[in-house]
């Protein structure tokens, strides 16, 4: 091929070439817009928080009254706020911060039963979003079960459940729940909040920037109580059936049938017995069930539960206990509720004696929510470089293509510079978390393992990045991703089954789970 040819061909290659560059380097400049809440957490770790709580005023509002928002007076029990129709796309509020830090954001509203949609909102601080799942926070819809009916046969008939409109408050969480409630940085000055909606039908009565409540320990909780001589009730032991729920967060929270035993209340050999609650659809971070309870006098009790949890092997499941909708000490934030494929009792305690709950005369409601507890950071972890590495594959294969072909250099080092760095941070995190799991297990193991082999595989591909097109490293690295995926899902879904509950005295005995002792 004589010069005259290969000017032109050199030409386009290097027009190809400046043609990918720019597309990466846009897509590296777009993707680092807004960080994931992980980066964000951690890049204001050390900042305040400041216990001033910042009331915002819902009458500054900038969509008013146009937009599908409007302000209303004495409606469902309540004073004033604004109300957000299904025409709204968006509110903004002015807010006047005295001191910058951290806030987590409570809200007070009413939703419409109009709607099964989740209650989806985006947020925004001065005109821009903070972290990327601030696109999709969520609070909560609430609903009932009806009774339990029969068929003809003397089956139970699974019960319809049916939202019901009433007051909650919450704090804003993201759509996973892996996060738990999200903290905002706010900067000294006028700050905008923008909440976005889509077809959202509800009344907001109040927003509030504030601080979460600090929990107390066990020890500062019973001590608090003896000191002003409250005493244990006595001769107590109420079973309440964990299918008959009070209300709930899901319409799909179902309760179920089991055969297994039949020291599962109740039970029949001829008839469908609806007769334990959860279930597998209890799995997704805050997801919550509440029941009625009634204390017969003032005094301590302990709670009991008959529960299952033969889904997550050699793990646990976390429950967040609440009675009237607080927690009363910081070790019922997370209770574990282990791994168990048969029936097992589980008096909430530290291992050494139950935990002494005070409760007044009269009716409470006992709340179970599912949270990730000790589990939190790992799924948030693997979240991150689940994220951050489906980016840098699909980088990768926007040049090569999935099938990339071995013999050809695709210039990988020049048209993605920061290729290298990206695997070996990706790296560091899967083994700054096996460690910490080590920390907290004891020792090494299967699930430490898994974050250690792959975080090895991640440093090989950053040493070789002209490796990757050949001896199928780019599958390898796909099915990395895939494995890290699946691992996040099984952490994140944390199902458990309860046949019942008992409110019990100090000293009264759970009834026996096994026919057998």
């Amino acid at each position: 091929m004589n010069a005259k040819a290969i000017r032109p061909m050199k030409a386009l290659a290097a027009a190809i070439l400046a043609a990918l560059t720019l597309l990466c380097v846009c897509r590296a400049g777009k993707a680092e817009e807004t960080a994931a809440y992980y980066y964000y957490s951690r890049q204001y770790a050390d900042a305040a928080r400041p216990e001033t709580e910042l009331a915002v005023d819902l009458t500054r509002c900038a969509a008013l009254p146009s937009a599908g928002a409007e302000l209303y007076r004495e409606k469902e029990g309540s004073p004033q706020g604004i109300w957000i129709h299904e025409s709204c796309r968006e509110a903004t509020f002015r807010v006047d911060v005295p001191e910058t830090g951290l806030y987590n954001l409570e809200i007070t509203y009413f939703p419409f039963s109009e709607s099964e949609l989740q209650l989806l909102f985006g947020l925004k601080i001065d005109g821009a979003s903070p972290f990327t799942e601030a696109g999709g926070c969520v609070v909560s819809r609430v609903y009932q079960n009806e009774e339990i009916q029969q068929d003809a046969q003397g089956n139970d008939v699974r019960p319809r459940a049916r939202q019901k409109s009433v007051w909650r408050t919450q704090y804003l969480r993201d759509q996973t729940g892996i996060n738990g409630n999200l903290s905002f940085y706010l900067e000294k000055g006028s700050r905008d909040i923008t909440l976005l909606f889509e077809e959202a039908s509800l009344l907001i009565e109040r927003i509030v920037f504030k601080q979460e409540p600090y929990r107390i320990s066990y020890q500062d909780y019973i001590s608090l109580y003896k000191q002003k001589g409250y005493t244990p009730s006595e001769n107590v032991r109420q079973i309440y059936q964990a299918e008959n729920y009070y209300l709930q967060s899901n319409s799909t929270l179902w309760p179920g049938t089991d055969r297994s035993s039949l020291l599962t209340q109740p039970f029949s050999y001829t008839k469908t017995l609806i007769n334990y609650g959860g279930g597998s659809q209890w799995k997704e971070p805050g997801q919550w069930i509440s029941w009625r309870i009634y204390a017969p006098e003032d005094g301590f009790y302990n709670i009991g539960f008959k529960y299952r949890q033969g889904y997550l092997d050699g793990l646990f499941s976390s429950r967040r206990i609440l009675i009237d909708g607080e927690t009363p000490f910081d070790e019922l934030n997370a209770v574990r509720f282990n791994y168990a494929a048969q029936w097992e009792n589980l008096t909430l305690g530290n291992g050494y004696e139950p935990y002494g709950i005070y409760l007044t005369a009269g009716e409470h409601i006992l709340t179970l929510e599912n949270v990730l507890g000790d589990m939190n950071d790992t799924v948030s972890v693997l979240q991150t470089c689940v994220n951050n590495l489906n980016d840098l594959y699909l980088s990768i294969v926007m040049i090569t293509s999935s099938e990339p072909d071995k013999y050809r250099d695709y210039y990988l080092q020049r048209l993605l510079p920061g290729l290298a760095g990206d695997l070996r941070e990706n790296a560091g995190l899967l083994f700054e978390e096996a460690e910490r799991l080590i920390a907290v297990v004891g020792a090494r193991g299967k699930e430490t393992a898994f974050f250690e082999d792959i975080a090895y595989d991640l440093e090989s591909y950053a040493a070789h990045i002209g490796d990757l097109t050949h001896k199928s490293r780019l599958t390898d690295l796909k099915n990395n991703i895939s494995s890290l995926s699946t691992k996040m899902m099984e952490y994140q879904e944390q199902a458990l089954d309860l046949d019942y509950f008992v409110l019990l005295s100090p000293g009264e005995e759970m009834p026996r789970v096994k026919m057998t002792a």
